[in-house]
């Protein structure tokens, strides 16, 4: 941990100082190179524990749907936890140091967790050995490993979050102009690392004992060491080239009267709404036929769902680059309206001629979306320029954090309003296999409902700011 005092910080550390060695070193420092391997090692994490759902915990260890639910439930449940993750690093300073000894905790708890795992043995695959006494030691295992799993959550998302205040520490002393840069290479850096580890997944966890065909695999044991391995060099990265400013401690009273200041302003609680509002209309309101006509209608084999789902990653992380480079002074409105009616236009040519007989193709149902990936992704990375700006000195980790919240709220509320309208359609499994003209009608309303509600959600633009010099007028 580094060991400066107040009066020896180095130069770009510094609030006030310039930023000009900064923004020439961006991309090729030692700090930011350590701050981007953070959200590679993060896509590692965040692809790889969801991961071993079906493979491992399904197929495997043969668990229970309920505890399944609860493994689900329990892996991202750090998640929601993001403001008290931003809050503690904000306001608790370990040493002097209020995100460095968070990340390098975070990580070495995440460390132990995957060698923990990697040195377990599991036993046979319930589906190789069905004997009573198998089942119930892979039970048992596999009961350990979701718990391990959720720890380890918790602990690369404490240091994510940390890592979230570095970055608006970072991008807040770029140039107006490229001011975006940072953050379009972080999420692309992750994007390309989750493809790995869905790839790794999805390829070497494909064989019989896996609920796959495939002839060759890796076993739970390898599949962790590689999951740990750049963990641990992680730490040892942390712990000799990551840099954080010493900060004096900080009163509870004075940082959440402060914080309760900036909530109060128009440009905050704006974004807050509109973050809230757009992703519960445009991304959260679904169609349950969805899952159904993926697999009876477009007959989508799993083997090409992880080809496409590994392609989506590397389209996403390409676009975000790409946003990096050209787009980071472009209107947030325009792109946000422009990017989601793209997408809900290529979706929607593809779901129709699915849904009645036009075009039946496995290739066609999942290979034309993939073009609604680049807005997509350009939609994401736009959105997030917005946090930036409004983070304030000393409350970056919480301002993250909470407008990341905020924009996670709306999936428990989506789910039950698409429980509560497809109680009145038939798109259930049993339907959608039955394939009759009223079948198909009713698959066609679920999705004009979600069309309808994504149009509806760019009306939420008008309370976006269109630019970083909107969002500083605002804060006045």
């Amino acid at each position: 941990m580094s060991t400066g005092s107040k009066t020896q910080v180095p130069r770009w550390t510094s609030r006030t100082a310039p930023c000009a060695k900064a923004a020439r070193s961006c991309n090729t420092s030692p700090e930011v190179l350590t701050l981007l391997f953070q959200y590679a090692v993060v896509g590692i994490c965040y692809g790889g524990i969801p991961g071993i759902r079906v493979p491992v915990l399904t197929y495997y260890f043969g668990l229970e749907s309920a505890t399944l639910s609860s493994a689900s439930g329990l892996m991202s449940l750090g998640w929601s936890f993001k403001v008290f993750f931003g809050m503690l690093s904000d306001c608790l300073p370990i040493m002097g140091y209020s995100r460095k000894p968070y990340i390098l905790i975070g990580w070495v708890m995440t460390a132990i967790c995957f060698v923990v795992i990697a040195l377990k043995p599991v036993g046979p695959s319930v589906i190789v050995d069905r004997s009573d006494e198998n089942i119930k030691a892979a039970q048992s295992y596999g009961s350990v490993l979701v718990l391990l799993c959720a720890l380890a959550s918790f602990c690369y998302i404490m240091a994510d979050v940390a890592c979230d205040a570095l970055v608006v520490e970072y991008a807040q002393r770029e140039p107006e102009r490229v001011r975006g840069r940072l953050q379009s290479s972080i999420y692309g850096t992750r994007f390309v690392f989750q493809a790995l580890t869905t790839a790794m997944s999805g390829f070497l966890m494909s064989s019989e004992r896996y609920g796959g065909k495939f002839g060759f695999d890796i076993s739970v044991n390898t599949y962790f060491g590689i999951l740990a391995v750049p963990v641990v060099v992680n730490v040892f990265l942390v712990y000799f080239f990551m840099k954080d400013r010493k900060r004096g401690a900080i009163r509870f009273a004075t940082y959440f009267n402060d914080v309760y200041e900036l909530i109060q302003k128009r440009a905050v609680w704006q974004v807050m709404i509109f973050y809230f509002m757009f992703n519960l209309l445009s991304a959260e309101i679904d169609s349950l036929a969805g899952n159904y006509i993926l697999v009876y209608w477009a007959h989508v084999e799993p083997v090409n769902r992880a080809v496409v789902r590994v392609i989506t990653f590397i389209i996403l992380a390409t676009a975000v680059f790409a946003v990096g480079r050209w787009g980071t002074h472009w209107n947030w409105r325009y792109i946000v309206v422009i990017t989601t009616l793209s997408g809900v236009v290529i979706d929607a040519i593809v779901q129709y001629l699915t849904i009645y007989d036009i075009v039946r193709h496995q290739w066609f149902y999942i290979g034309v979306p993939l073009t609604a990936d680049v807005p997509q992704a350009i939609q994401f990375v736009v959105s997030t320029f917005v946090i930036v700006e409004l983070a304030g000195d000393g409350n970056e980790g919480l301002i993250y954090g909470l407008l990341t919240t905020v924009a996670n709220l709306p999936s428990t509320f989506g789910k039950m309003v698409t429980n509560v309208y497809s109680t009145q359609l038939k798109v259930t499994k049993a339907d959608i296999e039955t394939d009759t003209a009223e079948v198909r009608n009713h698959a066609a309303y679920s999705y004009l409902v979600v069309y309808g509600t994504t149009v509806l959600a760019c009306c939420w633009v008008v309370i976006l700011p269109p630019q970083k010099a909107a969002v500083k007028e605002m804060l006045q």
